[in-house]
Order: structure tokens, then C-alpha cells, then sequence
């Protein structure tokens, strides 16, 4: 969302960062008034988006389990076809 001026590295920073926003009332309304747009462009609300990496972690899942590239047995043995 592009606001990484208002990402923290500490509990003291933190406080810091919301404090001069609080006393920035003319950056404070312009931000209120984007938020929404930013949040709509972000990646947060890409649901497609999240469901295709869903999608792809499952089916990699799978396969690791299903063809044993983690070192573990699957938890349900192959067919045997005679």
C-alpha cells in the first residue's frame, strides 16, 4: 500500500510514528481520504490472485507427499494395479 513511512521496528518507534501523525491533521485527512483506493489497489484484496498461489502450494504439496520428495511416507499407499 505503499505507507512503509508508518511501518515500525520497534514499540518505541511505533508510538513515535503515531504521535507526529496524529499532529499532522492535513496528512492524516489525505491519508483517510485514499485509504480505501490504496486498499483496493493492493494486493490484500486480490482474491484471484491468493487463490492461484493457494492453488499452486496445495498442488506442491501434494506432489512432495504424493512422490515422497520430503522424505516422508504418504499417509495413503498407491494403488496397485495387477
Amino acid at each position: 500500500m505503499d505507507l512503509l513511512e508508518l511501518a515500525a521496528e520497534s514499540d518505541e518507534a511505533f508510538v513515535a510514528i503515531a504521535a507526529a501523525l496524529g499532529r499532522d491533521l492535513v496528512r492524516l485527512a489525505a491519508l483517510r481520504k485514499e485509504l480505501r483506493t490504496r486498499l483496493e489497489r493492493s494486493a490484500l484484496m486480490d482474491a484471484a490472485g491468493f487463490t492461484r498461489h493457494v492453488e499452486h502450494a496445495y498442488r506442491n504439496a501434494w506432489r512432495n507427499l504424493r512422490f515422497g520428495e520430503l522424505g516422508v511416507k504418504p499417509f495413503a499407499p498407491a494403488l496397485k494395479l495387477d
